[in-house]
């Protein structure tokens, strides 16, 4: 999952140095006036006939900074001179002479395609944690919508981009993404038209509400960043300890969410911290959990309730210690190894050392043939996280046909129907997880019937093809007139 990481960065005495309360968006233009006139000194005759040339870089470095300008918040110098940074790129990029905002500004107009045309949507798609799934799965389900011309701007944590090396951008990954999303937009818009903008999540799309105001748009998203606080203790995410700081990023936040057409959150609980958190009204949210492909993920059961031998449990986590993992290996260890095996899906690695019957596997991406035998083969899935918003590999469990044995973080209560498709138990409670898993060994049938269930909870909820259908009915309707 990805968060919203925060601004933390000690408060600057004003005292020391006079630039520490003016808005960056001022002091980059201010640099960027007395760079304009640096660079027009020469004859009169050369004066005119490049005078236009730089009005028109004005107002792009004024577009530039805009975001930033409807905020007087005091910030430090670290971040005057990111702004400054960036204004000096963007100064190069006009030399050429080429006008990124007129550009913008053109293919932005007329917005709703004409009757018979596809709708050119841009899909700006985080690529941390459980976001690289949802995105493959989300694209299947696009490519098949012939009323729709995707261009898919994926923004990666792993990129040797300039923002890797810029002064405090490169420690925060909302900055890096909200600076990264955008400016591959820019870069797309010089040469391409979209009717709309769908950025999931918000953090690629902080600094985007000039491109916003021009270009409908729909922010998805799997936590508001206040739900996210609330469970970031295992992600090692602190709300920063400095009220101004937070005061920013909520406001940020909430500028952004009042700039989209619409907001889609996966699950009531990121829809009522809109609400209740950031003022939003309740009619601008849709909830649309993702989906995963059930024909893919159906591996039917009938009749392998009660076949012998000891009973194979699966855990899929990439971050083993998040996850519970470790919490799993204890429950196992005490009460499970005699009766159980476990095969565990993570990225990191994992001490077995004295435990009888667990398999570790590295390697096994999304969708994998590999990753999905290992659900067909497995009784019940075991998933103790400690923190987590609206996981999908419970999704791909459910649709398995697995009763699942979980806890009650995030909205995985939204997820899973305690003592219907599994269970829920308390986070950090290895005495508990193994309970609740051997009340499903001991039991054929009940794990039968919850494993039924289980099906039928993700028919009704996590349905693909349903579900990203209406994600884009949502785009599609806030690019229509009148909507």
């Amino acid at each position: 999952m990805a968060g919203a990481a925060l601004l933390n960065f000690p408060p600057r005495d004003p005292a020391q140095n006079p630039f520490e309360t003016l808005r960056p968006g001022k002091f980059a233009l201010k640099w960027y006036t007395a760079r304009h006139n640096e660079t027009r000194r020469g004859t009169p005759t050369r004066r005119r006939a490049t005078g236009t040339r730089f009005a028109s870089q004005e107002s792009n470095a004024r577009d530039l900074v805009s975001d930033a300008d409807a905020h007087p918040v005091a910030r430090p110098t670290r971040t005057v001179d990111l702004w400054m940074s960036e204004a000096r790129a963007t100064v190069l990029r006009f030399r050429t002479g080429a006008s990124c905002v007129a550009a913008e500004d053109a293919l932005a107009n007329d917005a709703a395609p004409t009757q018979g045309m596809a709708y050119k949507i841009g899909f700006v798609m985080e690529q941390t944690l459980g976001h690289v799934t949802h995105t493959q799965n989300f694209q299947q389900w696009v490519a098949e919508d012939a009323d729709v011309e995707a261009t898919w701007i994926p923004v990666s944590f792993d990129v040797a981009d300039h923002w890797r090396l810029a002064p405090l951008v490169r420690r925060n990954w909302t900055l890096r993404a909200s600076l990264r999303a955008r400016a591959q937009i820019r870069g797309i818009l010089r040469s391409h038209k979209l009717d709309a903008l769908f950025f999931h999540t918000q953090v690629t799309a902080l600094f985007a509400q000039g491109l916003m105001a021009r270009i409908p748009s729909v922010v998805s998203m799997d936590a508001t960043p206040l739900n996210f606080d609330s469970i970031g203790v295992p992600y090692d995410h602190f709300p920063s300890i400095y009220p101004p700081v937070e005061a920013f990023k909520n406001a940020l936040t909430r500028r952004t969410f009042n700039a989209a057409r619409k907001l889609i959150t996966w699950h009531e609980w990121g829809k009522e911290s809109l609400v209740r958190d950031y003022g939003i009204g309740g009619g601008k949210v849709a909830v649309i959990p993702p989906g995963i492909n059930l024909e893919r993920w159906n591996f039917p059961r009938d009749g392998d309730a009660a076949l012998p031998g000891p009973l194979r449990l699966l855990f899929v986590g990439g971050d083993f210690r998040r996850k519970g993992g470790e919490v799993l290996l204890a429950a196992f260890r005490q009460s499970l190894m005699t009766s159980c095996t476990l095969d565990i899906v993570t990225r990191e690695p994992v001490n077995i050392a004295g435990l009888d019957g667990v398999r570790v596997h590295h390697g096994l991406g999304p969708n994998m043939p590999e990753l999905m035998a290992l659900y067909a083969r497995a009784d019940v899935f075991v998933f103790p996280t400690f923190a987590d918003t609206l996981p999908i590999v419970i999704m791909e469990a459910l649709a398995s046909g697995l009763p699942v044995v979980t806890t009650n973080v995030g909205a995985l209560s939204e997820e899973v129907e305690d003592g219907v498709c599994g269970f829920i138990v308390p986070a950090h409670d290895p005495a508990a997880l193994a309970e609740a898993t051997l009340r499903l060994v001991r039991n054929p049938t009940l794990r039968q019937q919850m494993g039924a269930h289980a099906r039928n909870r993700a028919d009704a909820k996590f349905n693909g093809a349903v579900n990203y259908r209406r994600v884009l009915e949502v785009c599609k309707a806030c690019v229509t007139p009148n909507n």
